[in-house]
């Protein structure tokens, strides 16, 4: 399996350096423990995925190369199951690919976990998925901005802040509950009950 050789190798390479060798080592256990593992239907290969993303989510901090075995097979998997828009795990799919993206980030270019969250939020709007979504997408938004950390003052940082301003309160209006349908006391603030 090359996987296992190429951390073995990686593990075994005294010149390379510790954290490398560290993370090697979890990239062996994860390949011993995916071995056989080779769903066939779509549901199977949903609930495998999830739990994959869950447990590179797991080892810690986001862009830690620990869960790397883990969230590129979960990102496999779930490419596989997004290939039908009909299934009903399609939304949710959506939401796990764009978490495991956002954990893979240095390994793609451009935005992808942001995409897969906005879909996600397209897909069921004005429900929980969706929200959850929103929460995804506003994190990744914020993290993507490499002018915030720069030059945050500066022409383009200002001018990226309001895009993302702009694109998160319409992701907003779609994950949101739509205002017809909350009960009129979900808008009253429960301190101004007394006054009049």
């Amino acid at each position: 399996m090359l996987v296992q050789d190429l951390a073995t190798a990686v593990a075994n390479n005294k010149s390379a350096p510790y954290y490398l060798r560290s993370d090697a080592l979890a990239w062996q256990q994860a390949a011993k423990s995916l071995r056989g593992q080779n769903p066939t239907k779509r549901a199977d290969k949903f609930k495998v995925a999830v739990r994959l993303a869950k447990k590179a989510q797991s080892y810690g901090f986001r862009g830690s190369r620990a869960g790397l075995v883990e969230n590129l097979r979960a990102s496999a998997l779930l490419h596989e199951v997004l290939e039908d828009p009909k299934a009903p795990e399609y939304a949710e799919a959506m939401l796990y690919a764009g978490l495991v993206e956002q954990n893979l980030r240095e390994l793609n270019m451009g935005q992808l976990d942001q995409y897969y969250f906005e879909s996600c939020i397209r897909q069921m709007p004005h429900s929980d998925l969706s929200e959850r979504c929103f929460a995804s997408l506003e994190t990744a938004v914020h993290e993507a901005n490499p002018l915030r950390e720069l030059d945050p003052q500066g022409n383009w940082a200002i001018q990226l802040r309001l895009d993302e301003l702009r694109k998160l309160s319409e992701m907003r209006n779609v994950s949101d509950p739509p205002k017809w349908q909350l009960r009129r006391w979900e808008h009253e603030d429960p301190r101004d009950s007394g006054r009049n």
